[in-house]
């Protein structure tokens, strides 16, 4: 009988673990997946790229559907550029508005005559290792 306990307690640990990797975000393009929970973990994987390419696309999940990948999105932004313009993820489309102008508005002053420094800088880098 005891043979059998060990059958049942890891059936479920295999019919669940091989799908467990599908909401696992990939690389940072991975913010636009249907997903809220892919979304917002892929904004984390911005901290791989250059400032050109991350900064607008965590202003852009600033007006994301979801409140957790805002929250995500405006983290990252704090932390990477130690600007803080008084973003409240889970307030209402209006309110969130004017912080949102804000960001924009920094980061088209901040990054006025920015340019890649090599057509390399131009992509998206993965974190994963090949």
């Amino acid at each position: 009988m005891d043979g059998w306990r060990r059958v049942l307690f890891a059936l479920p640990l295999l019919l669940v673990g091989p799908g467990c990797g599908s909401l696992t975000p990939r690389n940072f393009r991975a913010m636009m997946h249907p997903a809220p929970v892919v979304r917002a973990g892929a904004v984390g994987m911005g901290d791989d790229q250059p400032d050109w390419v991350a900064i607008p696309a965590w202003i852009a999940r600033l007006d994301d559907k979801d409140a957790v990948v805002r929250m995500a999105a405006n983290e990252s932004l704090k932390g990477r550029t130690g600007q803080d313009f008084g973003f409240v993820p889970w307030a209402e489309t209006v309110e969130r508005g004017a912080a949102v102008s804000k960001w924009k508005a920094w980061w088209q002053a901040k990054s006025k005559g920015q340019k890649p420094d090599s057509p390399e800088d131009g992509m998206v880098r993965s974190r994963r290792k090949r």
